[in-house]
């Protein structure tokens, strides 16, 4: 049955900075005794919270809870603190990570049950909390994860002390801490250390994450899917529609 559905703004803090969350879940019904599964939806490059909505108003009416956040520095748009020059990787999973503590302790969820979705950047970023709790996370929902952004740092600066202090990319200022950490994370030395499942979407024609690394890292996870998504670019937009589906079927597999 689908449920009729809540929503609400929260501003989680950690390290002195604010990261807005917006929570859905459930509505006008008791949750399960051990609690809803959940989902986290990290955005990409540039995002925010809001780009996560139409998938959480899809997931939270078929049971579960699910928290869209800003990431800090994460775009102009963001609700959280600092700016984009101030962002990284892994800056991303500090942010991720308390968004992260903060819905497992909800009363109303399993913190058994807590899958991470993430697109490109935030694909990225998830993973990287993936590797790094792979007992609490559940599984791993990636939509055209950036994996090239390792690659893209070293073509425009071969070694970390030749970053500059500030540099424009993709239409953003960003400071050196961006490129510096973007190097020191090689996705492909480190996804083998999530074992548990994992399924990613990625479109064929997408120019700025090259579904060859998708492929690739398919095959160091040890539980993991590929999904191509014909004729789509980066980012699904109105294709989301086509995606849901089975999203939702590998969701309700995995909790």
């Amino acid at each position: 049955m689908a449920y009729e559905i809540t929503s609400h703004l929260e501003t989680l803090t950690h390290d002195g900075l604010s990261v807005l969350t917006e929570i859905f879940a459930p509505a006008g019904v008791r949750a399960p005794d051990a609690g809803w599964p959940a989902v986290i939806i990290s955005h990409g490059f540039s995002g925010s919270h809001a780009g996560g909505r139409p998938y959480a108003e899809a997931f939270a009416p078929e049971g579960f809870v699910v928290a869209s956040f800003d990431f800090c520095g994460g775009g102009s748009a963001s609700r959280s603190s600092g700016s984009m020059d101030q962002m990284s990787i892994m800056t991303g999973r500090q942010d991720l990570l308390c968004v992260f503590n903060h819905v497992r302790s909800m009363p109303n969820v399993d913190p058994a049950r807590i899958v991470l979705m993430g697109m490109s950047q935030g694909g990225v970023i998830s993973s990287m909390v993936g590797c790094l709790r792979p007992k609490d996370v559940r599984a791993l929902v990636l939509f055209y994860p950036a994996y090239v952004l390792r690659h893209d740092a070293l073509a425009m600066f071969p070694k970390p002390e030749l970053v500059p202090m500030a540099y424009e990319h993709k239409n953003a200022t960003l400071g050196r801490i961006y490129a510096v950490d973007a190097i020191a994370w090689d996705p492909f030395a480190h996804l083998g250390e999530y074992d548990g499942p994992v399924h990613i979407w990625h479109g064929d024609k997408d120019p700025i994450a090259p579904l060859p690394d998708s492929e690739r890292a398919i095959t160091i996870f040890p539980h993991a899917e590929l999904t191509v998504v014909p004729g789509a670019g980066h980012g699904f937009g109105e294709r989301r529609v086509e995606v849901i589906p089975g999203v939702l079927d590998f969701l309700k597999q995995v909790v």
